[in-house]
């Protein structure tokens, strides 16, 4: 999974990176069609529901599994964010804690199905009785088999079996026929031309788009839709990775500094929203290191100064204010100077 090596907390106030970045980065060129026709306004409440989470609530070791009460709980249900994704897993702990999730904070899950047998993905039975254990209020889409691209030899030909058969499986149980099944993912843009059209079997497309260190958040998702038009014929895309790593010597693309990570969330789900995707997913919730502990992080700067940004913009101060994410941008960055008044459709 690319570049995704220390995706520290993101907070949903990470939203709108309306400033540059001091890095040394390519000019943020915009589309033809937003460049000249301008861009209609939507509702705040639009563009928040677009955003989303990835998390590993069903892993039985790190920090999701041994600090679930005390960090990734209530981070989670401060945040305002109403979207997480990540596979679904047969734990009976994995399931209660996302439908608490649920119940206490309205968010729900984009649950992802893999084949439990790889080498003949045909029976995806499995995904009804994985989705049964959450519930239809708790999940809300399907996302397939992760980056089926990386899997060896023969994988185009699992990518469309596995495919077919999840999105058959849905479709034919009366429970889950009416939620959305995602495309079984890529790690890389060009692997879609080894699958054909395949709109018959999914309903959405599934990007993996991480723009790259050396590019601005707007940097790679032209070219993945443009991939991604070839399977699903111009269905609407959900994005169920994306974002920006910090780590200078890793081989899975740049690094960016934190500085550049804080700015770049914001304009990232913006950027995406604008271009139609229907669901934006920055990976991950946390990786190493913790927000608001008793020791200042790089993580809390991090999202301390993009907080700060967005507590000066009239649309989404409401939707921080009394957060725990205020009182940590207030403290950290007291004197964000700016103003901008309301300018989304009410």
């Amino acid at each position: 999974m690319q570049q995704r090596v220390l995706a520290r907390s993101i907070i949903l106030a990470c939203l709108l990176a309306v400033v540059g970045c001091d890095d040394p980065v390519q000019p943020d060129v915009p589309s033809r069609s937003l460049a000249t026709a301008g861009v209609q306004a939507s509702a705040a409440d639009k563009f928040v529901n677009s955003m989303a989470v990835g998390t590993k609530i069903g892993y039985n070791s790190g920090i999701y599994y041994t600090a679930w009460s005390s960090i990734i709980r209530p981070r989670l249900l401060e945040l305002g964010i109403r979207h997480i994704r990540e596979r679904m897993y047969k734990s009976s702990t994995a399931v209660a804690r996302i439908k608490d999730l649920n119940v206490n904070g309205g968010i729900t899950l984009m649950g992802g199905c893999w084949p439990e047998n790889t080498g003949s993905p045909t029976d995806a039975s499995n995904c009804i009785t994985l989705a049964n254990a959450y519930g239809p209020q708790t999940i809300e889409a399907f996302d397939g088999w992760n980056e089926v691209d990386n899997t060896g030899s023969g994988w185009a030909t699992k990518w469309v079996t596995w495919q077919t058969a999840m999105y058959r499986a849905i479709k034919g149980n009366a429970t889950w026929a009416g939620k959305p099944v995602l495309g079984s993912s890529f790690a890389h843009p060009n692997s879609t031309d080894a699958i054909g059209n395949r709109s018959a079997i999914l309903d959405n497309g599934n990007q993996h788009s991480y723009p790259g260190g050396d590019k601005v958040p707007s940097g790679s998702v032209g070219a993945w839709t443009t991939q991604w038009n070839k399977i699903d014929g111009g269905k609407p895309d959900y994005v169920t990775e994306a974002g920006y790593h910090t780590c200078p010597t890793c081989t899975n693309g740049i690094g960016v500094s934190l500085k550049a990570q804080g700015k770049y969330a914001g304009r990232l789900w913006f950027e995406y929203f604008n271009r139609g995707i229907v669901r934006t997913t920055w990976y991950e919730l946390i990786d190493q290191g913790v927000i608001g502990g008793s020791e200042r992080n790089a993580a809390d700067f991090q999202i301390a100064a993009s907080v700060s940004l967005l507590l000066t913009m009239d649309d989404i101060r409401p939707m921080i204010e009394g957060r725990p994410a205020e009182r940590l941008a207030r403290e950290l960055v007291p004197h964000q100077p700016g103003h901008t008044p309301s300018v989304f459709a009410t």
